[in-house]
């Protein structure tokens, strides 16, 4: 018997965040029932809202690799679908360049407008979401981490997720002398949140080097496919659905905002570069 084939389809989601709370529980349920009901669509109609709505998503994994992508950043490819008809149907779709162009030219923005992006070049915005927008006729734009996507590598934050998920031992120790029983899911929470802030700010080399020695002590027994795409990929999605449009994420997928001027030009001039 492969015991890690065993432990590998039995990965526990880590305890990264809390619980809804009751009153967001409750807004769901609102949402839900003016979708139903066609509430929602009565409201836009009387309030006919100014601006046009930007939606981020990021993975629409299926089901073999959901385990190993943070839940917090996909949705599984049914949903993603009901939204894509969804919008079809009830919404103005259009692509980022055109509102952009909308916007330059000073044209009004027609209520209902939309715009669909992606994040982090995950490999199943080829394989599941494009095929989707596509049977709807929807354009889109990826925001492409390029440093990831020229080495077709899975990014930090699904190793992380994939570390905890599939982790053999339970302590966490970094050179600062913070350390985590993650045991206890209030600090395995606060232990991802951590190491997240920390990872999403750290250069790409020494932020190898943090995964190895966070791999060294969490023992995973399982390795995230790549989730990643390559530029081969990135060119057969373009080819395929001319509609997409292609922005950049950073060459590392960096948190700009904390480098200096200097910093965070050269990762956005790698980027656009590359």
């Amino acid at each position: 018997m492969d015991l890690s084939k065993n432990k590998r389809s039995a990965m526990r989601r880590p305890a990264i965040t809390t619980p809804p709370s009751m009153r967001r529980r409750a807004l769901y349920g609102a949402q839900r029932v003016m979708q139903w009901t066609g509430m929602g669509a009565a409201w836009q109609t009387l309030t006919r809202p100014h601006g046009a709505v930007i939606l981020m998503y990021h993975s629409i994994a299926d089901q073999a690799a959901a385990p190993f992508v943070d839940h917090r950043l996909r949705i599984d490819p049914p949903t993603f679908d009901w939204q894509m008809r969804f919008l079809a149907r009830q919404r103005r779709v259009v692509s980022l360049t055109a509102l952009l162009d909308a916007l330059d030219a000073g044209r009004p923005i027609a209520p209902g407008t939309v715009v669909i992006t992606f994040d982090d070049g995950y490999v199943d915005n080829l394989t599941v979401a494009a095929p989707i927008l596509a049977r709807y006729a929807l354009p889109a734009t990826l925001y492409l981490p390029t440093g990831y996507i020229r080495d077709a590598q899975t990014q930090w934050v699904d190793r992380l997720y994939t570390m905890f998920a599939s982790r053999t031992r339970d302590t966490v120790t970094l050179d600062e002398g913070q350390n985590w029983n993650l045991a206890d899911d209030a600090a395995s929470a606060e232990a991802y949140a951590a190491l997240c802030e920390r990872l999403i700010i750290t250069p790409r080399d020494r932020r190898e080097a943090l995964l190895d020695d966070l791999a060294a002590q969490l023992r995973p027994d399982a390795q995230p496919p790549r989730l990643t795409m390559g530029w081969q990929q990135v060119r057969e999605l373009v080819r395929a659905h001319p509609t997409s449009e292609l922005g950049v994420h950073t060459a590392d997928h960096f948190d700009i905002t904390t480098l200096d001027a200097a910093q965070a030009t050269a990762q956005l001039a790698d980027s656009m570069d590359e």
